[in-house]
Parts: structure tokens; C-alpha cells; sequence
């Protein structure tokens, strides 16, 4: 009998412990929700059956080609601003996750005879074009990399991607100019005086201004070459500037009170820039006495400067005041 007794309260534990696992089942089963990916056109992500309010690690599409994943959004519009957090707490009810992708376009590159390190360039659409590009830096021997350049304009900072495109490399190259002034003591020759280096774009047109030089003019020559396209060659891009000495007068002022009278003068001397001249005597002769020649001077009160025969560099128009000393006069009138 007692065995009996053993028996059944043993077969009703079984039922409640049954019966207990049963309702818990049932209601972790009211607690299970379906997760659906949309992919659009992307690889396919399966749905997957989940715990309600848990945390859960949201997968990752398998790699669309030239297309770059976003993330996952609750809406299929993409209204919010941001994508769900890697890790996402379950909702309580069945719920479709959207993957936003962005698509990528291609970059074609015209290097003009440069290279660069990586060819395959894509880029995300609404991206900025020059950002993107920032570690691709094209190389050419004996030039620098100035810009790239979009359907003949340089590439500006707002430019985003909306398509592929053809980028092509413009280069910087040196160029030299050579400033060739008269000779002095041959006026059919030319000797380089200067030398000045710059730079500008390979292949565009560059027209050279002549600087202004102090005692010369520039003149046109058969060797003259003020105007050419740039190479990649930097020793051909040289020009030649020709400039000839301009000419210059001595010239000599008897500087005489306004009611002496004289005759006679010195004649004006020419010379080209920087020409020594030799100071001539003076060749006045007064008809009025009391005034001794000294020299002269390059002011009109000045004190003598110039004796004749001196030598004077003209290095623009210069004009002699003749200095005169009073003389004693004995009239012999005591």
C-alpha cells in the first residue's frame, strides 16, 4: 500500500512538472519575432526568428560590387538619420530591416605620360571628389603635379561624385628666361646679363612681359623669343629677351649771369648707358671781364665737380654747369 502511495505521488510531480514546462514554452514562444532583411537588388540576407527585447548583432550583406553598404534603417525611405547600431534590441513584433547602399562610380585617369600607384579608382556617389583623391598623387619625371582637371577646368573643392568621369593630370614644368643687353664696346652684339626661372602648365601658351630695365629698351630681334607652349622638357622652354642701351646727352650750360655777354659754346655729347665720356674744356669766350672758368658741376650753385678731361659714366642725361670765378678788375682808378 505504502509503495502504491510512493507511486502515485511520483506520477503527479512528472504531470506538474510537464505541465509547468509546457506553459514555458508557450510563453517564450508568444515572445519570438521574425526579422526580415530587405536587400533591394544586394545580396540576400535570410530572416531569422529571435527572442523579443534581446540584444541581437544585425549581419552584414555579403560585398555588392560598386556599391558601398550603409547600414541597416528601420524604413524603407531611410528617414532616419543615422543607421541602427550594430548591436539592435529586438522589438516585440515582426519587424523589416532595410539595407541602404550607395552606389560607386569609376574614375578614369588621363596621367599625360605620368603614372600613378593605383588605377582602380571608384567612389561613392555624393562623396567629394578631391577628398577621395587626396592619397592619389600621379608622378612624372622632370615635372611636378599641379591639378587635376574635369572636362578643361581644374578640379574644384565642391565637386561630389554623380558618375563616372575621366580626370585628367595637368603638370607643372620650369622654364627659364635669358635677358641679353647690348654690348658697349660692340653695339652689333649681345651679352646675357640675367637669368630668371618660373613655372606654368604643360602645354598651355605662356606670352613672357618684358620687365623694365634701367638705362635699356627692349627691341626686337631674329633671336627674340617672347612667346611658346610649354613642354615637359624644361630645357626647351627658354626665352630669349633682347635689350638695347639707350642713349644719353652730356650737355653743358655756361650758366652766366643774364647780362654777361659771351660767345661760343660746348657742344652736346651722345653716348650710349653707362658710357665713360671725357669732360671737354669750355670754349666760351666773355666779352664781358671779371669771370674766370673754373670746371663744372652738376648743380647750378654747385662747386666744382669736373675739371676738362675728367671722365663721366652716363647713366642718364646729365647737364654741366660751368663755374665761374670772379676776377679783380684794376681799372686803375685810385
Amino acid at each position: 500500500m505504502k509503495r502504491l502511495r510512493i507511486k502515485a505521488f511520483m506520477i503527479i510531480m512528472l504531470i506538474l512538472t510537464c505541465g509547468l514546462f509546457m506553459v514555458a514554452c508557450d510563453k517564450e514562444k508568444k515572445n519570438m519575432i521574425t526579422l526580415t532583411f530587405e536587400t533591394y537588388d544586394g545580396p540576400e540576407v535570410a530572416s531569422e526568428v529571435v527572442q523579443s527585447n534581446t540584444s541581437y548583432t544585425l549581419p552584414e550583406p555579403s560585398s555588392w560590387e560598386h556599391h558601398y553598404f550603409e547600414g541597416w534603417f528601420l524604413t524603407e525611405n531611410f528617414e532616419s538619420s543615422e543607421a541602427l547600431p550594430s548591436t539592435y534590441t529586438i522589438p516585440e513584433q515582426d519587424t523589416t530591416l532595410y539595407a541602404k547602399w550607395t552606389k560607386e562610380y569609376s574614375v578614369e585617369f588621363n596621367l599625360n605620360g605620368g603614372t600613378i600607384s593605383n588605377s582602380d579608382v571608384w567612389i561613392k556617389e555624393g562623396e567629394n571628389v578631391l577628398d577621395a583623391l587626396t592619397n592619389i598623387i600621379p608622378q612624372k619625371s622632370g615635372v611636378t603635379f599641379d591639378s587635376w582637371y574635369l572636362n578643361g577646368q581644374k578640379l574644384t573643392s565642391d565637386q561630389l561624385m554623380e558618375g563616372n568621369i575621366t580626370l585628367e593630370a595637368k603638370w607643372t614644368v620650369e622654364y627659364t628666361i635669358e635677358i641679353y643687353t647690348q654690348d658697349l664696346n660692340d653695339n652689333e652684339a649681345y651679352q646675357l646679363k640675367e637669368t630668371t626661372n618660373a613655372s606654368g602648365i604643360v602645354g598651355s601658351s605662356v606670352q613672357i612681359t618684358a620687365p623694365e630695365m634701367e638705362g635699356y629698351h627692349l627691341v626686337n630681334k631674329d633671336e627674340t623669343i617672347d612667346k611658346m607652349t610649354l613642354t615637359d622638357q624644361k630645357e626647351q622652354n627658354v626665352f630669349h629677351l633682347y635689350y638695347d642701351r639707350n642713349e644719353y646727352r652730356l650737355t653743358y650750360d655756361a650758366n652766366l649771369p643774364e647780362d654777361v655777354v659771351f660767345t661760343g659754346g660746348v657742344n652736346p655729347q651722345r653716348a650710349l648707358y653707362e658710357s665713360v665720356v671725357t669732360v671737354l674744356d669750355s670754349s666760351y669766350v666773355l666779352e664781358t671781364k671779371g669771370y674766370l672758368f673754373a670746371g663744372w658741376s652738376k648743380e647750378a650753385n654747385g662747386s666744382v665737380e669736373y675739371k676738362a678731361n675728367d671722365t663721366i659714366t652716363l647713366t642718364d642725361n646729365i647737364t654741366l654747369y660751368a663755374v665761374w670765378d670772379v676776377a679783380y678788375i684794376d681799372d686803375g682808378v685810385e
